[in-house]
């Protein structure tokens, strides 16, 4: 199996884990990015809120401070061209004007995420249609897979 394989099937296997701010356990309560790390640790990657020099960036609100999301991204992931993503890349998108919602591409052609939203209370899957893609202001690739 793929790494790429990897990742989304651990992404998948967070289908129904209850949506709780801050929270990153499979199965018990997760954010987006709580997903987003579970994942990572699931898959062997590391989680950045584990070193630290996370600490920085821990206690974020329900509404990320946006200077600080994006530096958090620059720090612990590894930017990408939207155009180029893949299965197991991370999208990061807007609400209103702001950065603040992470999602894992499941599959391209047709395009799929899976991420956990507090209006729908779980992680979830569901297609990234044209609504969603307007919403996409950046794309990250996990710092160990970018190097594979």
């Amino acid at each position: 199996m793929s790494i790429r394989d990897q990742i989304t099937t651990e992404a998948a296997s967070w289908i129904g884990t209850p949506f709780q701010h801050q929270a990153s356990v499979k199965g018990v309560a997760c954010d987006c990015i709580g997903l987003v790390r579970g994942v990572a640790r699931a898959v062997g990657f590391r989680d950045p809120f584990t070193t630290g020099a996370a600490s920085k960036y821990q206690g974020y609100g329900r509404t990320p401070e946006p200077v600080a999301l994006l530096a958090a991204c620059a720090e612990f992931l590894k930017p990408i061209e939207v155009a180029s993503c893949e299965r197991g890349d991370i999208l990061l998108m807007r609400f209103e004007r702001d950065p603040q919602h992470f999602a894992l591409v499941l599959t391209r052609r047709p395009d799929a995420m899976i991420h956990s939203h507090a209006s729908i209370g779980r992680v979830t899957s569901s297609s990234i249609d044209a609504r969603w893609w307007r919403r996409v202001i950046a794309a990250y690739r996990y710092p160990e897979l970018a190097i594979l």
